[in-house]
């Protein structure tokens, strides 16, 4: 997570350094404080998706990257 993390920071994109600052916030939150909802899987797998994606066409991730495989292994880091 510490590698993802770097990576969208130093990605120069304001927005991306808000999302990240989110969702690091909220993974935190949600197991600190149990009385909150659940999270959104669904919409934290968009988003994740929609990142590798992005990885893959700005030539970040290779080619051939299974888009399901770091995404899995991201919502993990995060969630759990």
């Amino acid at each position: 997570m510490a590698l993802f993390t770097t990576l969208m920071l130093d990605a120069g994109d304001a927005s991306r350094r808000l999302m990240v600052a989110f969702m690091l916030s909220a993974a935190v939150d949600t197991h600190r404080h149990h009385q909150l909802p659940a999270p959104d899987h669904a919409a934290v797998h968009l988003y994740l998706t929609a990142t590798v994606r992005g990885g893959i066409a700005r030539g970040e991730l290779g080619a051939g990257t299974d888009v399901a495989a770091p995404v899995t292994m991201l919502a993990a880091l995060f969630w759990g």
